[in-house]
């Protein structure tokens, strides 16, 4: 019931992308450049038009990095309520605002020291933790998460969950109501949860909770995206403490951030989550205890927890969905999870603290589907994400590539590319690619779909909230396929969740075609509408004459950069 707290791809192509990417400013932590959110603002933009709802302990709205206007002379706050019910409607009690205010700020803030992902986005304050940032019962949340949707919310944020040993099947009213609000074509991130900890005498993370808890409630639902952590001290991925000195490798999952399989209506343990994983070490974010006209008292820095990491990946979905809205892009949930998953970053599984005698200093374990074999000269992966990061850690710079490279109908299709399509009972649907691709190039297609939810208003007042009832159909089974000149090669064919994801090399070359398979499943709906993203490229290897090259403009490239 307690929130949570806080190879080289070588190619001139690349290195001139590289070389001509914005550089970074004073204003991008290190947290933002490491999934290059620097990257996305400027070309995606800074979510102008986008509202976020902010369902937390409350925001101090008050506060100089939150307050003010947007570019279009809105304000940025467009709505506020309290539901916890101690009385309290203050944007400026320092006692309540924390938690809310800290991750508002990492979405939002417009400050030149420390800048959100979407600064020009409006936000709507839903108050439902309270002092200690706890929430009671799923009531609150639920009226919380229905004020933000009637407000009209493009994208919803929830930095908090239920704690250990809770349900994790999906089946809880809080996941309902948030898998209801991805119908009305709501954007979510969830905080997968963090992993109950210490540090022992040595200053090593000693985890507390045995067996270690998973994800758990509302990051079970599913039709949102829940994100995990990384961050980890280079050399010790443990140690500690973290200061403002200690380097971090951005590109493995902390131990404490919670991971998966977690239960599904079927089976103990079928169900995949994390989606995703984004930064949440040492950050930089608004403090509530703030003085005005003095700022330094604006920011808390030292913040951890997979609560920041939500609201990473929430402030690029605004600045995704901001982008899609001024350029007639969809930007349904399942075309937002479809790109944000299909151009994720793979990263090293964590690093489980040694319970005695030396610290556990192995490398973690490389992006892998949690259940996969190869049947008869074919990958079959049967549980698609990796156990700790999902799809992988979040990328605005390519992000912005497979977003903008447009949704593609069945066919014949680019390398990268999307769609939003429907799909009828036992059909199938193939994309195919327009030109001959190279055994070895790298295949990433991620599949998604809604559960959906029938919502019964038995208060009769047109806003979802927890008087109303919220019953799950049952769910559709879509299957995912890579076939090179005509012949199977992969199949991502999980039975429990909403989502197939493919990552492989291409085994020989050829014409490379994709398909989206529906199985009959009874009582499912006999039309199933879905979001599939492809991306496909060579990866050769770079010969030692180009490693020299890239070696000398780069040190070239930085020595311009210090004058």
């Amino acid at each position: 019931m307690k929130v949570v707290h806080i190879v080289l791809l070588a190619g001139m192509a690349l290195l001139a992308a590289v070389l001509l990417s914005p550089s970074p400013s004073d204003a991008d932590d290190a947290d933002v450049l490491a999934i290059h959110g620097d990257i996305s603002r400027q070309e995606f933009g800074s979510g102008t038009g986008v509202i976020v709802g902010i369902v937390d302990s409350g925001v101090a709205s008050t506060h100089p990095v939150l307050a003010g206007n947007t570019s279009l002379g809105h304000p940025r706050l467009l709505a506020a309520a309290n539901f916890v019910g101690d009385g309290d409607t203050s944007a400026t009690d320092n006692s309540v605002e924390g938690h809310g205010t800290l991750m508002a700020s990492a979405i939002l803030s417009n400050d030149p020291t420390h800048t959100g992902l979407a600064p020009d986005a409006q936000y709507i304050n839903a108050r439902v933790l309270d002092v200690n940032d706890m929430f009671g019962t799923d009531d609150v949340v639920m009226n919380g998460v229905g004020y933000a949707v009637s407000q009209g919310a493009n994208v919803l944020n929830l930095s908090l969950n239920w704690g250990a040993g809770v349900n994790t099947n999906g089946t809880d009213r809080i996941d309902l109501i948030l898998d209801w609000a991805a119908q009305q074509g709501v954007n979510i991130a969830v905080a997968a949860g963090n992993i109950t900890a210490t540090r022992d005498s040595n200053n090593e993370v000693l985890l507390q909770e045995f067996p270690p808890a998973p994800v758990r409630s509302p990051g079970s639902a599913y039709n949102v995206v829940t994100v995990g952590r990384t961050g980890v001290p280079v050399g010790d991925p443990n140690a500690g403490p973290i200061t403002a000195s200690t380097v971090l490798n951005y590109n493995q999952v902390f131990s404490t951030s919670a991971s998966g399989p977690i239960n599904s209506p079927t089976g103990i343990g079928s169900r995949d989550k994390p989606d995703l994983v984004a930064p949440g070490t040492n950050t930089t974010l608004a403090s509530n205890e703030f003085t005005p006209g003095n700022p330094a008292t604006y920011w808390s820095s030292g913040i951890n927890g997979t609560s920041v990491s939500s609201a990473l990946v929430a402030g690029m979905m605004a600045q995704e969905i901001g982008y899609g809205e001024s350029h007639g892009l969809s930007t349904s949930p399942l075309v937002i999870k479809a790109t944000m998953m299909n151009s994720a970053d793979q990263v090293l599984g964590k690093v489980l603290p040694s319970t005695s005698g030396p610290p556990n200093l192995s490398p973690g374990a490389p992006w892998q589907p949690r259940a996969s074999s190869m049947v008869g000269g074919v990958l079959q992966v049967t549980a698609p994400l990796d156990v700790d990061s999902g799809a992988g850690q979040v990328d605005g710079a390519k992000l912005f590539q497979q977003y903008t490279a447009g949704q593609q109908g069945a066919g014949t299709v680019n390398p990268i590319g999307w769609d939003l399509n429907n799909i009828s009972s036992t059909a199938t649907t193939t994309y195919t690619l327009n030109a001959p691709q190279a055994a070895g190039s790298q295949i990433n297609v991620t599949l998604d779909w809604l559960r959906h939810i029938t919502w019964t208003d038995s208060n009769h007042n047109n806003i979802a909230d927890s008087a109303d009832i919220f019953t799950p159909q049952i769910l559709s089974d879509l299957n995912l396929s890579v076939l090179v000149n005509g012949s199977l090669v992969a199949d991502s064919i999980s039975t429990t969740d909403n989502e197939q994801l493919l990552e492989f090399l291409l085994p020989q070359s050829g014409t490379v075609s994709i398909q989206v398979n529906d199985v009959a499943i009874a009582g499912a709906p006999p039309i199933e509408q879905y979001g599939l993203a492809w991306s496909i490229a060579a990866v050769p290897e770079p010969s030692a004459i180009f490693l020299a090259v890239c070696g000398a403009v780069l040190v070239g490239f930085r020595k311009f950069k210090r004058r």
